[in-house]
C-alpha cells in the first residue's frame, strides 16, 4: 500500500504545508525502519524529497530542525541503513548509483540542518561499513575525473562519488581515502614524467618535473638544514611525486624504511624544546607556538609542508599538537577544555576560579591575573 499508492503520489511540489505533512509522518511508520524495506520504501521516499522545489524543501528542513534528538537520530539512521544495504548489494549499475545518490543527498541535507541547528555529534552520520566495502582508489579516480570534466556534475548517470559526502567517513575511511588519493597523484606524476622523457608530450616546468620521483639526499648531522635547503628549490608540483630518501654516505635503497626513519628523525629534531621552534607549557605536555618565535615564519611554513609531504607519502608522524590547533584551522574558537589539554595545571587553576562561589574570592585567592606563558614574555 505504501509503495504502490502513497510513495508514487507524494505531493512534493505542493505549495501547501498541510499537504507536505505526509513527509513528516512517513518516517514515523515502523515499516520505513524495517531493513527489508530499504529499496521499496526508503529509496523512493528519498527520491521524492530530492524532487522537491526549494520552498517545499525549506518547510521540510524547518520541521527536521524542530525534532527532538531521538527522532532526529532515528531519521538519520533510517537513511544510513538504506545506504549500508545498497553498499551490501552494490553493482556499478546506473540504478544503484541513482539510488545511493538520492540517499546521500538526503543525509547531506540532514547534516546541514544538524550543523546549523541541532548540533548533535557528527558520529551519528558516519557509515562505518565504508571502511570495508568502498573501493577507495576507484572513488579517488572518479573524483579526479569529475574535476577534469566538471560539466558531468549535473549528469545523474555519472557514478556516485562518495568523497563528495565527507561527513559519512569515519577516521579509518578518511585515512584510506587519503592514501588512495596520494597513490593516484603519485602514479599520475610518474606517468607524465615518463611521457615527457619519451618525448610524447611537450616538456615544461622545472628539470625536476622530468623525474618520476622526488629524490632527497640529506646528511644525518645536518638534517634540518639540508631538508630546508631542498624545499627552497622545489615547486609545489614537485612535491606531488613519490619521495625517495637517502642519507649521505649510507648505502641502501628506500623501499619505505628509510623514508619512515627520515620523517621520524626530522620531526623529532624539529619539535625538541631545545630547538626552539615550539614550546611546551608543562613537562610531557602538548606543544604550542612560542610568544616570540626565534625562527622566521617561512620555517613554520616549511614545517607544514613537511607534514603534508609525510602524509602524502603514506607516513604517519607523531606531532604533538593539541586539538585546539585543528579548531583554529577550522576557524573554531578554542575553549577552556582545550587549554586544560595543552596546560593541565593552568587550565584546572582557571577552572577552580570559575567554580568558586564564595564572597571572599579576593581574600582566598589574592591573585593577579598575570600568566607567564613560555617564561620568555
Amino acid at each position: 500500500c505504501l509503495r504502490d499508492n502513497l510513495l508514487k503520489n507524494l505531493p512534493f511540489h505542493s505549495p501547501h504545508q498541510e499537504a507536505l505533512e505526509i513527509f513528516f509522518l512517513l518516517p514515523e511508520c515502523p515499516m520505513m525502519h524495517d531493513y527489508n524495506n530499504w529499496e521499496s520504501l526508503v529509496v523512493p521516499f528519498a527520491e521524492a524529497i530530492c524532487a522537491m522545489n526549494d520552498q517545499s524543501l525549506r518547510v521540510l528542513e524547518e520541521y527536521w530542525a524542530s525534532l527532538q534528538e531521538p527522532a532526529f537520530v532515528r531519521l538519520v539512521q533510517m537513511f544510513k541503513r538504506a545506504v549500508t544495504a545498497q553498499l551490501h548489494y552494490w553493482t556499478e549499475s546506473s540504478e544503484n548509483n541513482y539510488h545511493v545518490k538520492a540517499l546521500l543527498e538526503i543525509l547531506k541535507k540532514l547534516h546541514r540542518v544538524n550543523q546549523a541547528v541541532c548540533q548533535l555529534p557528527e558520529t551519528i552520520f558516519k557509515v562505518n561499513e565504508l571502511t570495508h566495502w568502498l573501493d577507495f582508489y576507484g572513488d579517488a579516480y572518479r573524483r579526479s575525473a569529475w574535476k577534469i570534466n566538471s560539466d558531468t556534475s549535473v549528469d545523474t548517470q555519472y557514478p556516485v562519488i562518495f568523497s563528495h559526502f565527507p561527513f559519512i567517513f569515519n577516521i579509518l575511511s578518511k585515512i584510506k581515502l587519503l592514501y588512495a588519493d596520494s597513490l593516484l597523484k603519485i602514479q599520475e606524476k610518474k606517468f607524465r614524467a615518463c611521457m615527457r622523457l619519451a618525448g610524447i608530450v611537450e616538456q615544461g616546468g622545472s628539470e625536476l618535473a622530468l623525474l618520476p620521483t622526488l629524490n632527497l639526499t640529506v646528511r644525518r648531522s645536518h638534517l634540518i638544514e639540508d631538508v630546508l635547503s631542498h624545499l627552497n628549490q622545489f615547486e609545489n608540483e614537485d612535491l606531488r611525486r613519490e619521495l625517495m630518501v637517502s642519507f649521505s654516505g649510507e648505502i641502501g635503497h628506500d623501499s619505505g624504511g628509510v623514508k619512515v626513519e627520515f620523517f621520524h628523525c626530522l620531526f623529532e629534531e624539529m619539535t625538541r624544546p631545545e630547538y626552539g621552534m615550539f614550546m611546551y607549557p608543562e613537562e610531557a605536555s602538548y606543544m604550542w607556538f612560542p610568544v616570540r618565535p626565534k625562527f622566521e615564519k617561512k620555517r613554520y611554513f616549511f614545517f607544514g609542508v613537511l607534514c603534508g609531504l609525510s602524509l602524502f607519502n603514506f607516513n604517519v608522524a607523531n606531532i604533538p599538537f593539541p586539538l585546539a590547533l585543528f579548531k583554529k584551522l577550522l576557524n573554531q574558537t578554542p575553549s577552556l577544555e582545550d587549554l586544560k589539554e595543552l596546560s593541565p595545571v593552568l587550565g584546572k587553576s582557571l577552572q577552580t576560579l570559575l567554580d568558586d562561589e564564595g564572597d571572599d574570592f579576593g581574600e582566598v585567592f589574592y591573585i593577579y591575573f598575570n600568566v607567564h606563558w613560555d617564561k620568555n614574555d
